[in-house]
């Protein structure tokens, strides 16, 4: 098989070597997350990071509100007219999208205003009236930071991108330490985030305006509003039941049945697995999508052999991490939030688990959007959210954190084989990539092999030495079960991805 066979090469080249710098900043993001994380949960304690998580639900929820479904047309529409070398129109729709979107704003931040008492009179704690103030303001400038940087994202800026997400991680860091040591509580770590957002915002809006009018040609052709907003408003519906389905709903449900103390420990429980598993497709999401948007440009096939790809990039890393956090999860939990959050442990161990089957159809999805029947992943996603509410009515009045995991786990595991279906009526040819996906599993097997060292290593240090030998037991299963063939072999080389020649050799 060929490289022109394989893949679109332009588009691979593109992705693959813009691709090196978003995984570098996510990495960067991911270790300073990790230690924002052990502090906020060890300076709030169990009672107080409830708070803070159901806080932080609503300000999720309020930031998708905010986005209106327009960072996401940004990755679908800015690489179109890039392509076609509208300089012109892809200004104009930058400033349409920030135009929308601080209308959307003010719609927010008044309704919280207004609704502030009531909703702190729900959830039976006053101090929420005057915290989310803070929280609706922190969300305005996450919106600005989430379009301006996933517009970076879809022009290719990565190096920028990863600049300026180290920047706001080592803000974020810093205020936080000094936020934490000056007794702030809770806003001191909601401000510390949006000190984090400004500052990287401010550097990258810069280069997404150069880049703009750097564009090859000045036609003013842009994307109509109506196709802007047919595109767009769907996913609004599509993000705020996203957030339904994942942790906010069964967070807000735990605080309101029970405390603050069961909200925080679920929310640990989902964080860690959230944070490893969505490592890569967190960083290379808009960068395949925007690759995607350019493919369906060409023609169809490129976009069909793009997530044959995307398929393989995903289970080389989501294989190994799933299965290590199966096994392994619950003593991370206890060595790095300490024994007050022991109990989120096997929580945590499940949902290492149940997040893997998701990526199943993560690409599937991703197929739907770039055709533009955005129509369609809403009403999958309104399925999902009635069923995952009752659900969640039903179960975590009784059964507590248990009853909030069984909706999840549920909807979770069911949802990529609904996804198939519907890809498959909307890109013919489209599958599932079963085989490759079962040789990732079985070189992960030999992780296994650490479980007698799992009790007798308590320490960060012993942590650290327990995800080594677990790596070299992945390198061997690698070679064992022969995962990378031809096939594999002409993707890499082609992809730009940095050390490709390494990785290979080591493969």
């Amino acid at each position: 098989m060929t490289a022109v066979q394989y893949a679109d090469r332009g588009t691979l080249g593109n992705v693959g070597g813009a691709m090196s710098w978003s995984l570098l900043a996510r990495a960067v993001r991911q270790l300073f997350g990790i230690a924002s994380s052990i502090i906020i949960v060890r300076a709030l304690g169990q009672f107080d990071y409830g708070v803070y998580a159901l806080l932080v639900s609503i300000l999720t929820f309020a930031a998708a509100i905010g986005r209106g479904g327009l960072t996401e047309a940004m990755l679908r529409y800015l690489p179109e007219l890039r392509v076609k070398g509208h300089g012109a129109g892809m200004r104009s729709l930058l400033w349409t999208v920030i135009r929308f979107q601080s209308v959307l704003a003010v719609v927010v931040l008044l309704l919280g205003w207004i609704l502030r008492d009531d909703l702190a009179g729900v959830f039976r704690r006053p101090e929420l009236a005057g915290l989310l103030a803070v929280v609706l303001g922190v969300a305005v400038f996450e919106v600005y930071f989430e379009t301006i940087n996933q517009s970076a994202i879809a022009l290719y800026e990565t190096r920028t991108v990863a600049v300026s997400s180290t920047l706001a991680s080592v803000v974020t860091l810093g205020t936080l330490v000094l936020f934490v040591a000056w007794g702030w509580g809770i806003v001191g770590v909601l401000l510390a985030t949006a000190a984090g957002h400004i500052c990287a915002a401010c550097l990258l809006v810069r280069k997404v305006l150069q880049h703009t009018r750097a564009a090859r040609g000045e036609n003013s052709e842009s994307i109509r509003r109506g196709r802007l907003l047919k595109y767009a408003m769907p996913f609004l519906a599509v993000n705020v039941m996203v957030l339904i389905t994942w942790r906010q709903s069964e967070t807000v449900f735990l605080s309101y049945y029970w405390t603050p103390v069961e909200a925080g420990l679920f929310d640990v429980a989902y964080r860690l697995p959230q944070r490893m598993l969505e490592f890569v497709p967190g960083a290379i999401y808009p960068l395949v999508m925007a690759g995607f948007s350019e493919a369906i440009t060409k023609d169809l096939a490129s976009m069909r052999r793009g997530i044959v790809s995307y398929y393989k990039l995903l289970f080389v890393l989501v294989a190994p991490i799933s299965l290590f956090g199966a096994l392994y999860a619950d003593r991370f939990i206890e060595v790095m939030y300490g024994p007050e959050m022991a109990a989120s442990g096997p929580l945590c161990q499940v949902f290492f688990l149940v997040f893997m089957s998701s990526f199943f159809g993560t690409p599937l999805s991703m197929a739907i959007y770039a055709v533009e029947k955005t129509w369609v992943n809403m009403i999958f996603y309104l399925v999902s959210t009635v069923v995952i509410v009752g659900l969640d009515i039903l179960l975590i009045p009784r059964y507590g954190l248990w009853g909030a995991v069984l909706p999840v786990a549920l909807i979770t595991v069911a949802s990529p084989f609904a996804r198939y279906v519907l890809a498959q009526h909307f890109v013919k040819g489209i599958k599932i990539l079963w085989g490759f996906i079962m040789r990732m599993y079985l070189a992960s097997a030999p992780m296994a092999l650490c479980i007698p060292l799992r009790d007798r290593l308590s320490s960060p240090g012993g942590l650290v030495a327990l995800a080594c030998a677990a790596a070299v037991g992945f390198y061997a299963g690698l070679r064992i079960f022969r995962v990378f063939r031809e096939e594999e072999r002409v993707l890499l080389e082609h992809s730009n991805l940095p050390f490709r020649h390494v990785i290979l050799r080591l493969v």
